[in-house]
């Protein structure tokens, strides 16, 4: 456990976007193995004897900081430990600017805790430009690399001081529960290349703007070389230049998702603020590698050179990707290819948006949105990977970064946001979490967090349903009703979170009870008063001006809303109703059929359909990646394999043919080109496809077996257990014009029940004939059997 104390640069308040150096020489045993523990703010990165073998710290609440830990060896007397730690000063995605840059850092041997005579100074190779990356972000690098020292040359420097003493306000620190993040070299491939020439003013004035208006295409004299370099996907890197050019020489490196007019331009698009995606360094001449110190999000690099093109050599031109997770572990393929490259997109997303937590986008925020990392995030790391530690993390951060009423954050720890929609999701994530893994420890701990946030809603509930509570009232882009009126869609999350926290109360051993009247209550003011006259879902109604507290009196009117009131029909509530089963058969056809006629009147199944061009654009008339995840999932679950399955091929396929290889944020390329969220395609096709469905009972080696074959003729994957618990593969054939062959091999025994409606007509289990009886458990590592090629549509 780290309890040494926190050290700063005595000259203290530091100004935002600065760099300080720490160094000490420590005794050592040569040969000994040692610990080293460290924990700092804001980022740091730790070298040993001169290597880089460190980053840190991973984003943290306040209340329950982690620290690094490191093994080394001493190989001589002395061991060479430096850390330089960046200072950004202002609030972010990541963490808030609420402590002063500081370092705590311990080194333990067999003979205990060896002592530490720190020094340090200020980095002065860094000049501070003023401009941020963007609102969510920190500071774009200008480092003048010819007063910049390497690693190991710091402790010849005069100007070091004894650092001073410094009280923080953290709670206690504890080891990290996640892995050290991936640093993963990737190539980058020439585009194209020339000389430049100036169009705008100094070189400070607007650094973007004057990257973006150099004349590519200008005749001689010019004034420097550019060269154009894409990476095929979008990721967090740090870009490795590897060139020989002459003292002096200004480098800039400019980022971007993709190509606006054939070039990159260093802006990030909707980041609510200016943006400034470049860097800049100034060369200390000869051959040397430059390296930003902190992350950065793109796919293409342009790099300009100040310099004549014969005094100029490129060497290598190459990345580091941070990322925490490298190649999958689970696979999918069929035999439609286009299926394919679309579930490889969700993968793709996944690693992208992967780092010290499960983001929203590498480029843009790097935010840890409840949405991107505990609903879709957490399915597709279900089917393509067996580390859920990130995933466990966020959910506890989640209700770590509650406000002090206790409703948990939907954004966290930096910048923290609250959304009704994500504190619904996170009690539903939560049991999600479980269902997979068989955490039980989980549900107990953040147990009060959830009864605290229901009873938030809870207080809010009128006679008309919740409304009210002092947050950003959001479950999609493009959904919104207005003040004053009820959100149907969220009450149907909220009766779905009330029956969830009830079998988490049942798995952690709490007696239950508190719950029921609510939900009774709540379906009640469903089936009253959110049905239209043609028995679909209004997507709003009219508030009641009784005050929260008040529950639908004894004699309150039933039956549908008035046609002329509010009788717009919600995809939303449409969706969640079908989800939920709480449609009778006919209203489960009509809400199907209205599903997707929905989606074949938007945009990109319609080119004439009102386009998203912004997150200020409300409209009906909109389909997105993110509640793809819900809406084309209750789709899977009413029968509607083929409908869904060539929804995945023109509205994913659409981002493929727009030349992505991460999906967009929305159908509309002004938004980001790479989103967790937008991955619901991954996950859904290695489930539904290969027919490996997780049962509800905390057991993560139990599955429901009801593969959707959808018109395909074949299909194969694997499905990783968790934290290494072995792999379950799975392929299935077609016959003949009515008949599937389907094969599952387990590293381990797996317990399987044949869902109502899978159509199995014959079944071995370890090479034995088994009955085929529905709902009975089948325990065995091999699994043989035969299927009806068409199901009739089931009975919802």
């Amino acid at each position: 456990m780290l309890k040494g104390k926190c050290i700063c640069h005595p000259e203290l308040p530091a100004a935002p976007d600065s760099y300080f150096w720490f160094g000490v020489q420590a005794p050592v045993v040569a040969g000994e193995n040692y610990k080293l523990l460290v924990f700092g703010k804001d980022f740091y990165r730790v070298y040993i004897n001169g290597e880089e073998r460190l980053e840190g710290p991973a984003r943290f609440a306040n209340a329950h900081p982690e620290y690094d830990e490191l093994a080394v060896m001493g190989n001589r007397n002395t061991l060479s430990i430096e850390v330089i730690l960046h200072f950004i000063g202002v609030d972010t995605r990541i963490a808030l600017a609420d402590n002063p840059p500081f370092l705590i850092c311990e080194l333990t041997g067999r003979q205990g805790v060896v002592g530490l005579n720190w020094q340090c100074r200020k980095i002065e190779a860094y000049r501070r430009s003023g401009r941020r990356v963007n609102g969510q972000l920190g500071w774009m690098e200008d480092c003048d690399t010819r007063l910049l020292a390497l690693p190991g040359q710091n402790f010849k420097a005069v100007s070091t001081v004894e650092p001073a003493a410094l009280p923080v306000r953290l709670g206690n620190l504890r080891p990290k529960t996640i892995r050290d993040c991936l640093r993963l070299r990737v190539a980058g491939e020439k585009l194209a290349a020339g000389c430049y020439t100036n169009r705008f003013g100094y070189a400070d004035d607007d650094p973007p703007v004057r990257f973006l208006l150099r004349d590519l295409q200008a005749p001689a004299p010019h004034d420097g070389v550019w060269l154009r370099y894409d990476f095929h996907k979008i990721g967090l890197y740090r870009p490795c230049l590897t060139v020989r050019v002459p003292a002096g020489t200004r480098i800039e490196a400019g980022y971007s998702e993709s190509l606006t007019e054939g070039r990159v331009c260093p802006v990030i698009t909707l980041s609510a603020s200016q943006s400034c995606n470049l860097d800049r360094w100034i060369a200390a001449g000869g051959t040397q590698v430059f390296k930003t110190f902190s992350p950065r999000g793109f796919r293409y690099l342009e790099i300009h050179i100040a310099c004549p093109p014969d005094q100029i050599e490129i060497i290598d031109v190459a990345a580091e990707q941070r990322t925490y997770f490298d190649q999958p572990l689970g696979s999918f393929s069929c035999s439609d290819p286009r299926l394919n490259q679309i579930w490889q997109l969700g993968v793709e997303a996944l690693r992208a948006c992967s780092e010290d937590a499960l983001t929203d986008n590498p480029t843009r925020e790097r935010g840890q949105w409840l949405g991107d990392a505990a609903i879709v995030g957490l399915e597709t790391l279900s089917v393509s990977f067996d580390d859920y530690a990130l995933v466990r993390r966020s959910l506890q951060q989640a209700a770590y970064c509650a406000r002090e009423d206790g409703f948990v954050s939907g954004l966290y720890p930096g910048q923290p946001c609250f959304l009704t929609g994500s504190a619904l999701a996170w009690v539903d994530g939560c049991l999600r979490y479980y269902d997979l893994t068989g955490d039980r420890a989980l549900l107990t701990e953040l147990y009060p967090y959830a009864q605290k946030t229901i009873g938030i809603f809870l207080r809010h509930l009128t006679s008309a349903g919740v409304i009210g509570i002092n947050v950003w009232d959001f479950i999609d882009w493009g959904h919104q009703t207005a003040a004053g009126e009820i959100n149907v869609a969220i009450n149907l999350m909220f009766l779905a979170t009330l029956k969830g926290l009830q079998r988490w109360e049942k798995e952690i051993g709490v007696i239950p009870g508190w719950l029921d009247e609510p939900i009774r209550v709540l379906a009640d003011i469903i089936r009253r008063r959110y049905f239209l006259a043609n028995g679909l879902l209004a997507k709003a109604v009219p508030a009641e001006p009784a005050g929260p507290g008040s529950l639908p009196a004894e004699n309150s009117p039933t039956g549908h809303m008035p046609e002329d009131h509010l009788a717009e029909a919600s995809l939303h509530a449409s969706v969640l109703a079908l989800s939920q089963g709480l449609l009778n058969p006919e209203q489960s056809r009509l809400a199907a059929a209205f599903i997707k006629a929905h989606y074949l009147d938007c945009f990109p199944n319609n080119p004439a359909a009102p386009r998203h061009k912004e997150p200020a654009v409300y409209n009906s008339r909109l389909i997105t990646p993110f509640f793809s995840h819900y809406a084309l999932e209750a789709l899977w679950q009413a029968g509607e394999s083929e409908f869904v399955l060539d929804q995945y091929r023109t509205c994913w396929g659409w981002m493929i043919d727009q030349g992505l290889t991460t999906p967009s944020e929305v159908f509309d390329l002004r938004w980001s080109h790479c989103h967790e969220f937008s991955s619901c395609p991954t996950w859904q096709l290695s489930r539904h496809v290969l027919g490996l469905l997780p049962d509800q009972s905390g057991d993560p080696r139990s599955f429901l077996l009801h593969p959707q074959f959808g018109g395909l003729t074949e299909a194969s994957g694997k499905i990783p257990l968790p934290d290494g618990g072995g792999m379950v593969s799975v392929h299935w054939r077609q016959i003949d014009g009515k008949t599937i062959g389907y094969d599952l091999q387990a590293d381990v025994p797996v317990r399987i029940r044949l869902d109502t409606g899978s159509g199995c007509l014959a079944c071995e289990a370890d090479g034995m004939k088994i009955g085929v009886h529905v709902n009975e458990w089948i325990v065995a590592e091999k699994l043989s059997g035969l299927f009806v090629k068409t199901l009739a549509k089931p009975e919802i």
